[in-house]
């Protein structure tokens, strides 16, 4: 198709199927478009099997709807074809996200390898389950000092590792590189499971490791100033004490939660369902409102 005929078959789309957007992008004229897309690609795989072909952003490997379908997830051909253009798009990756440095001037997303290999296991985990080692092959040292990725992302990235895969990258290495790393006490709680499987750290009550996370603990406490934070916290603390052993914090959490009750508003309902505080000095606010409007 040649710059004529694509521009004749957006304007006649333009309306019904398309709305075009700001800075040229296209967007679905209403959800039901889209549903009935999904329908249809599902019902002619020649033409799924071409767009994924066809496919040159990674996100358009993940983000179709029709892998959500059981018939496409397990068809052969499709896997197949997903596969290749997988290994294809690997080897020069380039993102479609977007934004703008101005009206004009348009930048795409910094491409994340391991942001991709998540999303496209999240979608699509037939392709990595019928290819043992294709994950894997992906896998680098680099992914992990990527300060662009979060630390709850990356422990996601090494819990699906089958080391028996892999080549050139030691456990131990990449536990280096995570200690380093800035991680909330929430973050303990996935990450203390992938580090009991890899067995690299001394988990026991008196080692380093748990003194310090006792220290973070100690330190986040401090910061919290709602019920709702301090349940959140003993939540987290609950998941960590189950999979290794810690100080109790009970009491300090108990002691927390009273002085942090004491310190929040009382909450009424009025007749409509609404909550608001109860002010100590609603009567003076009142006064003062209506002496500063008799004085204008």
């Amino acid at each position: 198709m040649n710059e004529h005929e694509w521009i004749a078959a957006l304007k006649k789309m333009e309306g019904c199927f398309l709305k075009i957007l700001q800075h040229n992008l296209v967007g679905i004229h209403n959800p039901s478009i889209l549903d009935f897309l999904v329908d249809y690609l599902n019902n002619h795989l020649e033409i799924l099997e071409s767009l994924i072909k066809g496919a040159i952003f990674t996100e358009q490997l993940h983000i179709s709807s029709s892998f959500k379908d059981p018939d496409i997830v397990s068809n052969a051909r499709i896997q197949t074809t997903l596969k290749e253009s997988f290994i294809r798009l690997s080897s020069s990756p380039q993102s479609c996200s977007h934004g703008y440095t101005d009206d004009k001037n348009k930048y795409y997303g910094t491409f994340s390898m391991g942001g991709f290999l998540l999303e496209l296991r999240k979608h699509n985990p037939v392709l990595f389950s019928q290819t043992p080692g294709l994950y894997e092959k992906y896998i680098s040292i680099e992914m992990f000092e990527d300060e662009t990725l979060f630390f709850s992302t990356k422990i996601e990235i090494a819990k699906h590792i089958d080391w028996q895969y892999v080549n050139d990258l030691y456990q131990s290495d990449i536990f280096d590189i995570l200690e380093n790393e800035s991680k909330s006490v929430d973050d303990y709680v996935e990450y203390i499971q992938v580090l009991k499987k890899w067995n690299v750290v001394d988990l026991r009550p008196e080692s380093q490791f748990v003194q310090s996370l006792e220290a973070r603990i100690e330190s986040e406490m401090e910061q919290l100033t709602t019920v709702s934070d301090v349940e959140q916290f003993e939540d987290s603390l609950q998941s960590i004490s189950d999979e290794i052993d810690i100080t109790d914090f009970s009491d300090a959490l108990w002691e927390l939660r009273s002085s942090v009750l004491q310190d929040e508003p009382e909450y009424d309902r009025d007749e409509f369902g609404a909550t608001y505080a109860q002010e100590k000095d609603d009567a003076a606010i009142i006064d003062s409102m209506f002496t500063s409007l008799l004085a204008q």
